[in-house]
Formats: structure tokens, C-alpha cells, sequence
């Protein structure tokens, strides 16, 4: 018996560049068919797609509609977030026709609710704990997208993270900035570190032993809400 649960979500949040069917939900059909427990949230209209591919004894569904995002899960940081969004100063910090501005962070209302709500969700996920696992890691829904399915279905490359790397893991890469990072000012982020940021952890798979991930989730939650008071928003990396 698997001692790990994966957890994710899925919503169609109107990401023109990127369309859903083929985008998303293609790889979503391969992402269910990774033989490992999974918590699930989603909208309801995604729960019979679910359903072909997985089975109830190693699954559960929690419907979550975007709304109960705005309402429930993020709606502590759900002004603030979207009173950064919609700010010129924000927006404007990489130039009037930077990047930023046109980022799905700062056209879609939903983004950041979504992908920064990821951690909520994995606690969440470790208190219901469907599966009686001690360890639980968040795993993009179109992670195969940018990750080889073989890594999941054949080489079982989740069986061994515990294993490998202990109570958490977040992976990162090397990231030199300058100014921001991904919108995030970057003289704040280093007085936050307590020293310059050289590191970008990403926020496709993360994850840990169910107690460490309670101590994380208490950090994360304060520091969101810090940063989000004083107009400092980015990415969920």
C-alpha cells in the first residue's frame, strides 16, 4: 500500500493561449491514470471525467467551484489580491508594455487564487486524509505537460520521493533577477529571505510528511497575508 497521496485540482479559468480541451484536459486523462492515491479538487463538471479513468478506492473528489474559492479558500486574500491586480503601480513594474502586464496573473481573475490557494488545498488534503497516508505532495493536473508521463506511470518515480528526500521537498532552480521576480519586488523578496534570493522553487510538485506540512502551511499562510497587506504580490513560486 502506497503511503503517499498526490493532490491536485483543475478549473477552467479562460486561459485564451492555452485551450483547455486539448491543453489541459488531455493531460489531465494521463495525469488520472498515475496508479497512486489522489484528492481531488474540482468543479463538478469534471467529476464523470474523473470518474472514467479512476476508481473511489483510491480516489476522492472534493467539489470546488472557482466561487468557493473567492468565498471559502482564499477568500481571506481575495481583495487584496485583486486590488494588486488591478493596481498600474503593480502592473507597471516591468514597464507599461512589460511582460507583467499582460500575464495570465494580472489578466485572469482567478489565477493567483488558484495557484496560490495549492498549499491550502494540501493541507487540506492532509487533514481529510481519505487514505490514512503520512506523507502528501501537490502535483500540477497538466503536469505531463512539461513532465514525461513515463516518469509517473512507468518508472514510478513518486514511490521513491519519500524515500529520497525526507520530510519535504520543494525544487527549485538557479534565478537571477534584477528588479522582480515574477512580479514580486525584488528588494522586498530578499528583506523576506533575509538575504538575496539566488533560488526560485517551483510550484508544479511539492510536498512532505503531513506534520511538516502543517508547519508549512502556518508560514506560507502568514507570509501570503504579509506581503499581500503591504502590496507585494507574485506567483505561488
Amino acid at each position: 500500500m502506497k503511503n503517499y497521496t498526490i493532490v491536485s485540482g483543475l478549473w477552467n479559468i479562460g486561459r485564451d493561449e492555452r485551450n483547455f480541451e486539448s491543453h489541459y484536459l488531455a493531460k489531465f486523462e494521463e495525469f488520472l491514470q498515475i496508479e497512486a492515491n489522489m484528492i481531488l479538487f474540482l468543479p463538478e463538471e469534471l467529476e464523470e471525467f474523473v470518474w472514467k479513468y479512476r476508481k473511489s478506492e483510491n480516489t476522492f473528489i472534493k467539489i470546488t467551484e472557482l466561487e468557493d474559492l473567492k468565498t471559502n479558500l482564499y477568500a481571506p486574500h481575495w481583495d487584496n489580491t485583486q486590488g494588486i491586480r488591478n493596481n498600474p503601480d503593480w502592473l507597471n513594474i516591468t514597464g507599461e508594455n512589460g511582460w507583467l502586464t499582460k500575464s495570465p496573473q494580472a489578466t485572469l481573475e482567478y489565477y493567483n487564487p488558484v495557484v496560490m490557494s495549492k498549499m491550502f488545498m494540501l493541507h487540506d488534503a492532509s487533514i481529510y486524509n481519505n487514505f490514512d497516508t503520512e506523507y502528501f505532495y501537490w502535483l500540477d493536473a497538466g503536469i505531463v505537460n512539461t513532465v514525461p508521463s513515463t516518469h509517473f506511470k512507468e518508472n514510478l518515480s513518486l514511490d521513491k520521493v519519500a524515500e529520497a528526500t525526507g520530510d519535504w521537498i520543494f525544487l527549485s532552480w538557479p534565478y537571477e533577477a534584477q528588479d522582480e521576480i515574477h512580479g514580486f519586488k525584488f528588494d522586498k523578496m530578499n528583506e523576506y529571505a533575509g538575504t538575496k534570493v539566488e533560488y526560485v522553487c517551483r510550484g508544479g510538485f511539492f510536498g512532505g510528511h503531513k506534520h511538516q506540512l502543517r508547519k508549512a502551511n502556518e508560514v506560507y499562510y502568514s507570509l501570503l497575508e504579509r506581503s499581500l497587506s503591504e502590496g507585494l504580490m507574485g506567483t505561488e513560486e
